[in-house]
């Protein structure tokens, strides 16, 4: 009896059990793509018997709108251990699906083929992203709403003044000296409010323009322009460090000064919270510098407040979605998760400095160039 021979045998019935048993599909081609081999697992990705697939060719499931050659398909997608790529390929109800298949040619021209089914995968992404999109948008009308009745008080200031002093220059008709003196007041007080409208409506509309140069001053100072005048009702004295010549970021300005708003209004509430009238701590401080990492620009976009910090029980919670300890009137738990996103687009990081029973830094950090490179795309 030739025990190497049984040997033999027994480990040809042992791999192929293996294969036969894998959770991937896995078949076996001839040299013109025809099937000679498909494990059960390969026969349920494609809803065909093993008869049905054994008279057919890999074409005949990964459809092409041009004639190819079938080596065409793994051709192009060279991989050190063979070739490997994704494909859509036609299950036999007619549904197309996706799968990503990794292919071997042996020397007699066969080709050993596994393939991973990817279509409940790729449906979760796009359901992610359709997520993230939705909450995107709830997430920027709820800043709206906050600031619709702050930015009405803000433009109702230089109405007034306006108002007043056309009626000045009314009355000082005879004056032409007077009368230039109110009109340069009443441009000037146009300009502002034409300035402030411009921001709010910059803000308010998705931007579909991608991603450009942005200088950080400006970046703050438009963000600021428009919650000034809520911070000045609750009483808030806002600092600002923001070093001459701030570099440029490339990035898209209206998820950023999203990010910014949503941070400022956190720290409104907290400080509101824990002061509810005037105290000489009620304040917020932003903070912008410039620092190395890896030999690379960074710039560092920083918002403290003194309102308390967060429990050290809710730090691995924060950026959550739909994770918040406010009443439902000030939030929804989306502001935090959101920026977490549009940070991550950017190629940053957004992290917290957390002083319990005192305060709460926020850190944008940001790359000054990389972000070119990145994916970064105008919102849908």
């Amino acid at each position: 009896m030739d025990f190497n021979m049984l040997d033999a045998v027994h480990d040809e019935s042992r791999y192929r059990e293996y294969v036969c048993k894998a959770p991937y599909g896995v078949f076996v081609t001839d040299a013109e793509g025809r099937f000679l081999e498909v494990n059960a697992a390969g026969r349920r990705m494609s809803g065909y018997t093993e008869k049905q697939l054994l008279s057919m060719s890999f074409l005949d499931l990964v459809p092409t709108e041009t004639p190819m050659d079938w080596k065409d398909h793994f051709h192009r997608f060279p991989s050190i251990n063979g070739f490997s790529g994704e494909f859509t390929y036609r299950h036999a109800g007619g549904e197309l699906r996706q799968a990503s298949v990794l292919a071997v040619e042996f020397p007699d021209g066969r080709y050993l083929g596994f393939a991973h089914d990817l279509t409940e995968i790729r449906e979760a992404e796009r359901e992610r992203l359709r997520f993230e999109a939705v909450a995107r948008h709830q997430q920027r009308m709820e800043a709206i709403a906050t600031l619709a009745s702050g930015v009405a008080h803000e433009i109702n200031n230089p109405l007034n003044v306006i108002m007043n002093f056309g009626q000045l220059a009314s009355d000082e008709a005879e004056s032409p000296a007077r009368v230039r003196q109110y009109s340069e007041r009443i441009i000037h007080e146009c300009e502002r409010a034409a300035h402030i409208i411009k921001n709010l409506m910059r803000f308010a509309r998705q931007d579909r323009t991608g991603p450009g140069l942005v200088r950080v001053d400006e970046l703050v100072g438009s963000t600021l322009s428009l919650v000034r005048a809520l911070l000045r009702t609750s009483h808030i004295e806002l600092e600002t460090r923001i070093p001459e010549g701030t570099p440029v970021l490339w990035c898209c300005s209206q998820p950023l000064q999203q990010v910014l708003m949503n941070l400022l209004s956190n720290s409104r509430d907290a400080l509101d919270s824990r002061f509810p009238g005037r105290h000489p701590n009620k304040r917020i401080r932003i903070e912008a510098s410039v620092f190395e990492e890896h030999g690379a620009p960074w710039v560092r976009i920083s918002v403290a407040d003194s309102g308390g910090g967060i429990p050290p029980e809710y730090e691995s919670r924060v950026f959550d979605p739909f994770f918040t300890t406010k009443v439902r009137e000030l939030g929804t738990g989306l502001g935090l998760s959101v920026a977490y996103g549009i940070i991550q687009e950017h190629c940053g990081r957004i992290w917290f400095d957390n002083r319990p029973g005192d305060g709460v830094t926020f850190h944008l950090d940001l790359p000054q160039e990389s972000g070119r490179n990145s994916s970064l795309t105008p919102l849908p």
